[in-house]
């Protein structure tokens, strides 16, 4: 299979933004070719070869041998670590790099290579391909069959423009989001597209291919053994690396500056790598909230000034404009290849629009500090199971000191939700799925409250029957929680593998070429987090407040702005606001969900009746009709 490719199109890597589709089949499948080029490899003993479809750029990410082929889009971290590892020049193509690590360590290479990627490869001793995501699924990796092989892209709207690709919307993924049910890591909306989930590999051979999880969050170290200073110093390390992977040399980046810990701790590192190279900081961007419940302009305008940076505010009515922020999340959504995940999106992309001249294609961002800097509620479980008693009562006042949360609801969360609920639930699951099934069965299908209104369409109902009884008898599989930071690790698991932390990273990524920004989330890092994952939530915490790894740094730099003792600012009652406001007109606009009920996913008579009572309720409620009407624009560009 070796080949020779010209010299001019060998770029170190494929430019990010790169529109690509690679396919694994007996017969050629571009006939329409994505932006005009298409190369096809020499057929294996099986028949099968990879073709690549983009532009001339796109042979960049391939790389060859007499046994194996390797297609590889993203950005590779540790370069300088695999040249030396693997005895290669430094100047090899990223591609070059992962096809020798695949000849030295085969699938282990997986485990080795750090960055933002998607990889496909065709092994001839295997005779099976391999697609691989990263860990924490920054980089999209899609997938679908088409007549007799795979198709790939990191774009849905790619995959989609190929004539053997059908359009067919998944009704039962709209049928499970209109009542929060989130279906399977693999599934997107659309019936014959598929995902590889992030930290996972798909591997095909012939006419079938599964998933495999190849990358896992390592157990906390017990507190015994590990120390604060420790905790700092590994975080420290890990934290100025990951800035700097997103603080590339020429010109500014941007940073969506909040006044949270996460992005504060951002900007100053940014400004101190950017300082120390003779170049400017980064150019602040931040919006500014009309409630007083999450306005922080005071401290977004005090960290911009203490880090001398060029800083662009704008109001969030300027920012939306006279539609609003549901009308112009409306009017995003039929843009996108999934429904709009982030709903404060639309008010934040005026912002990075009217910076990004002055800004290098970088956004970088606080995102992620409150998944894996703070500790996650399920630890009570874990301290109440082991009768730790007095650790509970501190986590207890930590998590008070640190959220505006009134005291019954705070107690409530904490203690039952968190902590005795999940625990009785692990204790009455297995004698109940032993003893009496039936019993089980019955209390969990109660449990999962299909609204009335979804599911009109007979077929429809029944495959959403089927796939609930599906998590039905999951719940006799599950395995007893158990070690010290069970439940704990548990919720972190969740928090990378989940369909929703999964879109949004693919929203980002779609919504960065849509601007041409680059969207980058240094606590997304896998290799931070892994850092962050390995240190006991004991200390986590920093003088009786979360995130105490970020607090005290950032409170001893920016002294005087009170952020040693900041709680954690909620725009809940905002959204609130905004959404009883704004949700009645929308609905009136669009006439309500006519598309979904011409579908058989939703009866819109049946859910007139619930309207205004879900309209006039708490968030969850006003989020369901924020859904409906998502997924009715989005649904109405594509039927």
């Amino acid at each position: 299979m070796s080949i020779t490719v010209p010299l001019e199109t060998m770029a170190a890597r494929l430019p990010w933004g790169s529109e690509w589709l690679v396919s694994w089949s007996r017969h050629p499948l571009s006939k329409e070719p994505v932006q005009g080029f298409a190369w096809r490899s020499a057929q294996d003993r099986e028949g099968l070869s990879l073709e690549l479809s983009g532009t001339s750029a796109v042979m960049a990410g391939y790389a060859s041998s007499p046994a194996c082929e390797v297609f590889f889009a993203g950005e590779l971290y540790n370069r300088d670590e695999l040249c030396r590892e693997l005895s290669l020049p430094a100047g090899s193509r990223d591609a070059e790099l992962v096809l020798s690590a695949w000849q030295a360590w085969s699938s282990r290479a997986f485990l080795r290579i750090e960055g933002l990627f998607a990889i496909i490869i065709s092994d001839v001793r295997d005779r099976a391909l391999w697609a691989v995501r990263d860990p924490m699924g920054c980089h999209p990796l899609f997938f679908a069959r088409a007549e007799d092989g795979l198709l790939f892209s990191d774009s849905i709207a790619v995959l989609l423009r190929h004539p053997s690709i059908s359009r067919e919307i998944n009704r039962l993924k709209l049928a499970q989001m209109s009542f929060n049910c989130y279906g399977q890591p693999h599934e997107t909306f659309y019936e014959v597209v598929h995902k590889v989930p992030p930290a996972h590999y798909l591997r095909a051979t012939g006419q079938s291919w599964d998933l495999e999880h190849y990358w896992s969050l390592p157990e906390p170290r017990p507190v015994e053994e590990y120390s604060i200073q420790e905790a700092r110093e590994n975080y420290s390390r890990e934290f100025a690396r990951a800035v700097a992977r997103g603080n590339k040399r020429g010109g500014q980046p941007l940073i969506l500056l909040s006044g949270g810990l996460d992005s504060i701790s951002v900007a100053a590192q940014s400004a101190d790598i950017s300082r120390s190279r003779g170049e400017a900081g980064p150019m602040a961007l931040s919006l500014q909230f009309p409630h007083p419940d999450c306005d922080e302009r005071p401290v977004q305008e005090a960290v911009g000034r203490a880090l001398a940076l060029r800083q662009v505010i704008m109001s969030f009515d300027e920012a939306v404009g006279e539609r609003g922020l549901v009308a112009e999340g409306l009017a995003l959504t039929p843009k996108l290849s999934a429904p709009l995940s982030n709903t404060w999106r639309p008010a934040y992309l005026p912002l990075v629009n009217a910076a990004q001249h002055l800004g290098n294609g970088v956004v970088l961002t606080g995102i992620g500090g409150d998944e894996w800097l703070g500790v996650s509620p399920l630890y009570m479980a874990d301290l109440l199971r082991a009768g730790r008693f007095t650790q509970a009562a501190r986590m207890l006042g930590e998590q008070l000191r640190s959220f505006n949360l009134p005291l019954g609801s705070a107690l409530r969360f904490q203690l039952w939700n968190s902590g005795l609920r999940p625990l009785l639930i692990g204790g009455v699951r297995p004698i109940v799925t032993s003893v009496a099934p039936p019993l089980a069965r019955a209390v969990w299908r109660r449990r999962q409250k299909v609204p009335v209104w979804v599911a009109p369409d007979a077929e429809l109902k029944q495959r959403l029957r089927f796939c609930l009884e599906e998590e039905v008898e999951k719940q006799f599989a599950t395995p007893a929680i158990r070690g010290r930071y069970g439940y704990y690790k548990s919720d972190s698991i969740a928090s990378y593998i989940h369909p929703l932390a999964s879109g949004d990273r693919e929203e980002d990524f779609e919504v960065g070429k849509l601007v041409g920004q680059r969207f980058y989330h240094p606590y997304w890092d896998a290799r931070l987090i892994h850092c962050l994952c390995r240190v006991p939530p004991e200390l986590l915490a920093y003088s009786g407040y979360s995130k105490g790894l970020v607090r005290g740094p950032v409170a001893k730099r920016f002294a005087g702005l009170g952020l040693e003792r900041k709680k954690k600012v909620s725009a809940l009652s905002f959204y609130m606001e905004l959404m009883k406001r704004e949700l009645t007109p929308a609905w009136e606009k669009l006439g309500g969900p006519k598309k979904l009920t011409e579908m058989g996913v939703v009866d819109q008579r049946l859910l007139a009746a619930e309207k205004n009572y879900m309209i006039g309720g708490g968030p969850r409620q006003l989020h369901r009709v924020w859904e409906l009407l998502n997924m009715e624009s989005w649904t109405r560009e594509r039927v």
